[in-house]
């Protein structure tokens, strides 16, 4: 190990468009402010919806849209609902997943608030 490598660290792998990851969003700030210091937070995006191209049918926003609630009611997290309201959205996740790599290169202390 070199001098930079941390000894324990805590490896979260999520998609800043994934409605599980954002209703474990405040468990993951918890994890973050009581363990940094013994075990930093090491996040790795990965595309859940990345290159999709097609349009949401209203079958499938019907299928996202179940999945928010059930996560709203398990976590308590918020979701905003327009945005099934939204024509034509291609759900691709690909380019929030490069926004947060480009975070974390840019300014890595940033990246957990804004997954």
């Amino acid at each position: 190990m070199d001098d930079n490598t941390p000894e324990k660290e805590i490896i979260y792998v999520g998609d800043p468009m994934c409605s599980w990851c954002w209703g474990f969003a405040p468990v993951l700030q918890q994890i973050e402010s009581d363990y940094s210091n013994d075990a930093p937070l090491r996040l790795i995006v990965g595309g859940l919806h990345a290159f999709d191209t097609d349009p949401m049918s209203d079958q499938y926003k019907a299928t996202i849209k179940h999945h928010w609630e059930q996560v709203a009611e398990a976590t308590g997290q918020p979701f905003n609902y327009a945005f099934f309201e939204r024509e034509g959205f291609v759900l691709d996740t690909e380019p929030a997943c490069r926004a947060s790599v480009v975070v974390r290169s840019l300014k890595p202390e940033a990246l957990l608030s804004l997954l």
